[in-house]
């Protein structure tokens, strides 16, 4: 058997442009996540703007809000009038006046 050193360039250059990839997993089902695609696409072209633009706010909201809450939570643990973990009393009127400022 040769080693791969001794095999000619010309003959692994011919190789390697007449192999051809195995694509059939990327390929399963690809005309039918496509048509599927220019559907919504479709569909939400129709839809006026309005009902676009509340739908993607909404998605934003709903992918925002974890991070709302550990900013939060992050503000409420390292303030400088920061709460022992004992003190539920101090804890919750912290967390209230964070929360709903209005409401002292």
């Amino acid at each position: 058997m040769k080693k791969r050193s001794d095999i000619p360039w010309e003959t692994l250059i011919t190789r390697a442009a007449a192999h051809r990839p195995d694509t059939a997993a990327a390929e399963l089902g690809f005309e039918t996540r496509l048509m599927a695609r220019l559907r919504e696409m479709r569909r939400l072209s129709e839809d006026g703007f309005l009902e676009v633009f509340s739908k993607w706010l909404w998605r934003g909201a709903l992918g925002l809000w974890p991070g709302a809450v550990a900013l939060a939570l992050l503000v409420l643990f390292m303030g400088e009038e920061s709460p022992s973990l004992g003190d539920s009393a101090h804890f919750l009127e912290q967390a209230t006046l964070i929360l709903w400022p209005s409401a002292s």
